[in-house]
């Protein structure tokens, strides 16, 4: 008797396919809408694992997606905004955008995921106020520079980061 395909109700109408391994959209699917997709994908990366996960829409604000990128180094959490359908980031998060859409959690959210010294993870807030984490663990971290790839970070996040570590560091010394 073969198992019963799996019920992908939970993920939503459509949904994205992630391989396990690998970074910067290489091999994602979105919009799947069948276990037949999944096996196809399956056909086309033999080797790698796959995560099925939701297709999240994050909520606007002043025509803004609430979808953020957050670094967290060394016991430090700096983030800034980040579209993940085009792996652009947007402005470092200051003051001001912190408050307008509280983001104290993101720094919680950064310090509680892993045990990790370096690593980065993606979080969208949805229009009902909820917080999802997108994309638990990015590791390795990508740290190009924006002044070295369209998808790099800006250098204010940047230094943050080096700051953080050099910080850690001094400490450890």
């Amino acid at each position: 008797m073969l198992d019963p395909l799996p019920d992908l109700a939970l993920l939503g109408a459509a949904f994205a396919i992630k391989p396990d391994l690998g970074g910067g959209g290489w091999g994602v699917t979105l919009g799947a809408r069948s276990w037949a997709r999944v096996e196809q994908t399956r056909r086309d990366m033999p080797d790698d694992g796959l995560l099925l996960k939701e297709l999240v829409e994050p909520e606007l604000v002043d025509g803004r997606r609430a979808w953020f990128r957050v670094f967290y180094a060394c016991g430090t959490a700096v983030s800034g905004l980040w579209d993940g359908r085009t792996r652009l980031f947007g402005d470092w998060i200051g003051e001001e955008p912190r408050r307008w859409w509280d983001l104290d959690r993101l720094w919680e959210v950064g310090a509680g995921i892993a045990r990790l010294q370096a690593f980065s993870t993606e979080v969208a807030r949805l229009a009902d106020g909820r917080w999802i984490v997108v994309d638990y663990v990015n590791d390795p971290t990508d740290l190009r520079l924006l002044s070295h790839a369209r998808e790099g970070m800006p250098i204010e996040t940047a230094q943050r980061i080096a700051e953080a570590i050099a910080g850690f560091v001094a400490r450890q010394a």
